[in-house]
């Protein structure tokens, strides 16, 4: 009975691996210099009271910018408990800002991204920041009802693990009991024959 959890590790890992991996793909965001944009990133109900961080990439590393609760400048972050997302929001854009950018939630040592913003901040036209009034730019967060139905479904697939693992051991003790009581039943049953 030992070696059947051996057996079994290997699709659990698979699936919390899978589960942890929410990358998504590379988004364009452009926007003139001086302008303000907000970007919100969802995530599962696990990561509640994990750090949320905005980061730059620069080469195969992310630079955290700012984490969740802090104002750095000109970047915050805002999060929403409830619903299970948080906005990051950058002011007064220059072209310097023009980079790869990832949110996420930091785990032990590592940063889970969930989305992937390229932005490009392009020169501002000098008629308009004279007016001082520039507006805001939002990312766009889901692009079909099927990107918030796999969200749902992140969320889900923990208590499917949890059930599947649930199921599996308390298959095993039934399996083991019976083993034990068909063993003495087979011991008791040969000891009255003799």
């Amino acid at each position: 009975m030992a070696w059947e959890p051996t057996y079994l590790l290997s699709p659990v890992l698979l699936l919390l691996l899978a589960s942890g991996s929410w990358t998504q793909n590379l988004e364009l965001l452009q926007a003139m210099e001086g302008q303000t944009v907000s970007v919100t990133c969802w995530y599962d109900a696990l990561y509640h009271s994990s750090e949320k961080v905005w980061c730059e990439q620069i080469d195969s590393s992310c630079y955290p910018f700012i984490s969740k609760g802090a104002k750095k400048l000109r970047y915050s972050i805002r999060q929403s408990s409830q619903f299970n997302h948080f906005t990051v929001t950058m002011t007064e854009l220059k072209m310097s800002d023009s980079g790869i950018y990832h949110c996420g939630i930091t785990t032990n040592t590592r940063i889970i991204y969930l989305r992937t913003i390229h932005l490009v901040v392009s020169k501002g036209d000098s008629s308009a920041s004279a007016t001082g009034t520039f507006p805001t730019l939002r990312a766009h967060t889901f692009s079909t009802t099927q990107d918030l139905i796999s969200i749902a479904a992140r969320g889900s697939v923990s208590c499917i693990i949890i059930a599947m693992v649930c199921g599996l051991l308390s298959k095993t003790l039934v399996f083991t009991v019976l083993f034990i009581v068909t063993q003495k039943s087979f011991g008791q049953h040969e000891g009255t024959q003799q």
